[in-house]
C-alpha cells in the first residue's frame, strides 16, 4: 500500500508544471562507533537539517568490505522503507529544521585490523509540493575500522640471539646459561604494529636457579597474550675473585690452576678470594683467604678449597714462583757488594785442618792393616 501511495505521489508530481524551489541545509550521517571489534555491530543515523519543508527523501546506503548491512529502520513520521539499503521515504507532515530520517545497523566480520567505510549516496529531497529541488547533497562517508586481534610476537631474543625453537604460537620457553652469567638482555618484536608489548623487556639480573620472565603482548582489541621465559642459572662453586698481594688473577671459567711469579725478596703474601655464590658454597677451613709466610725460592703450591651444600669440593691451585737472587736480585743485593760474614775465614781454615787430620788417620789405619811398619 505504501509503495502504491508513493507511486501516486510521484505521478502527480510529474503532472504538475516543473519548477525549482531552493532548499538549504544538509543531510548528515553519524555512527555510534567507528572502531569495532571483529563481529561487533554499530548503529548509524541519518538526519536532516533543512530550512524549507521536505516531503520525500531518497538515498542509497552502501557499506564497504568486511561490513554487512543488518537492518534499516525509519523514524515514525516517515512512510516507506529502506530495504537492501535503498531508502525511499515520504511523509504527510512535511519536515523542516532538524529531523531524523533513518537508522541502520552494520556488523563487522571476523577479519581484524582492516579499514572500511559506510556511505550515503544519491540523496534527493522533494519540497512540500513533492517537487524535487535543485538542492544537492554530496555523498557522505564515514570510515569504520575493525580492530586487530593479533597479539603475538614475531621474534624473541636473549642477548641478541633468537631463542631456539621460537614460534609465534609457542608461548613457553626455557634456556640454560652458564653459572657466571649474572644478567641477560631480553628483546621482543611484535607481529602487528597495532599491538603493544609490556613486561620483562631489557636487561634483567639473574639469580642462581630458575628465573621467570613474562613478556605480554596486547592486541588492539585489548586481549593480552603472555610469553613465559624460564632462564636457568646453575648454582656456582666457582670463585668470583682471586688475588695475590692485591694483584688480581684473571679467572677463567672451568680453569682451576694458575701460576704467579713474585720477586725474590717476597717472603710472604696475602691471598684474597671471594665466592660467586656464598649462599651455596663456603671455604674449607684454613683454605680460604689468608696470610702465607715463609715462601721458599722456586715453586710454592697454594690451595684454595670450597665445598658446596652437597659436600662437593672444588680446589684452586696457585703456583707461586719466587725468583732466586741470580734470576732477579733482591733489593738488598742490587748495586751492592755482598758483605762476608766475619767468621767466614776462620771457619774455612778450621774445615781444611779437620780434613787433613781425617786423611792422615785413614792413611795410618790402612798402613797398619798392611803391616807396612813391620816391613820397614
Amino acid at each position: 500500500m505504501k509503495k502504491k501511495v508513493l507511486l501516486i505521489v510521484t505521478v502527480l508530481g510529474a503532472m504538475i508544471p516543473f519548477h525549482v524551489n531552493a532548499l538549504n541545509g544538509s543531510v548528515n550521517l553519524e555512527c555510534d562507533k567507528v572502531t569495532l571489534d571483529p563481529g561487533e555491530s554499530t548503529t548509524c543515523h541519518v538526519t536532516g537539517n533543512i530550512t524549507e519543508e521536505v516531503s520525500t527523501v531518497s538515498a542509497q546506503i552502501k557499506v564497504g568490505e568486511h561490513l554487512t548491512l543488518v537492518s534499516v529502520s525509519t523514524d515514525s513520521i516517515w512512510e516507506g522503507d529502506g530495504e537492501e539499503g535503498n531508502v525511499q521515504l515520504y511523509t504527510d507532515v512535511n519536515k523542516i529544521g532538524t529531523f531524523k530520517i533513518a537508522s541502520f545497523v552494520v556488523q563487522a566480520d571476523d577479519t581484524g585490523g582492516v579499514s572500511t567505510h559506510v556511505s550515503l549516496t544519491d540523496v534527493h529531497l522533494s519540497d512540500a509540493d513533492f517537487q524535487e529541488t535543485s538542492f544537492t547533497v554530496p555523498d557522505v562517508e564515514i570510515q569504520i575500522s575493525s580492530v586487530s586481534t593479533i597479539n603475538t610476537l614475531s621474534n624473541l631474543t636473549v642477548d641478541g640471539k633468537t631463542i631456539t625453537g621460537f614460534s609465534p604460537d609457542i608461548t613457553n620457553y626455557r634456556i640454560d646459561v652458564g653459572a657466571t652469567v649474572s644478567s641477560i638482555e631480553i628483546s621482543a618484536t611484535k607481529t602487528s604494529d597495532t599491538s603493544t608489548i609490556t613486561g620483562d623487556i631489557g636487561v634483567k639480573k639473574l639469580s642462581y636457579g630458575e628465573n621467570r620472565f613474562e613478556i605480554n603482548v596486547t592486541g588492539e582489541n585489548s586481549i593480552e597474550n603472555s610469553y613465559i621465559l624460564i632462564v636457568n642459572r646453575p648454582e656456582s662453586r666457582m670463585l668470583s675473585k682471586l688475588a695475590i698481594n692485591n694483584q688480581e688473577i684473571e679467572l677463567q671459567e672451568a680453569v682451576y690452576e694458575y701460576t704467579v711469579t713474585v720477586e725474590h725478596d717476597v717472603t710472604s703474601l696475602t691471598l684474597t678470594s671471594e665466592l660467586q655464590n656464598p649462599d651455596f658454597v663456603t671455604f674449607v677451613d684454613d683454605f680460604g683467604p689468608r696470610e702465607i709466610t715463609d715462601l721458599k725460592v722456586g715453586n710454592n703450591t697454594v690451595l684454595v678449597k670450597v665445598v658446596d651444600r652437597d659436600n662437593q669440593e672444588l680446589i684452586y691451585t696457585i703456583n707461586v714462583e719466587r725468583l732466586d737472587s741470580e734470576e732477579n736480585p733482591g733489593k738488598d743485593d742490587e748495586g751492592s757488594t755482598p758483605v762476608e760474614n766475619p767468621d767466614t775465614g776462620v771457619s774455612r781454615l778450621y774445615m781444611i785442618g779437620l780434613g787433613a787430620v781425617l786423611v792422615a788417620m785413614i792413611a795410618f789405619i790402612w798402613i797398619k792393616k798392611k803391616d807396612c811398619f813391620k816391613k820397614i
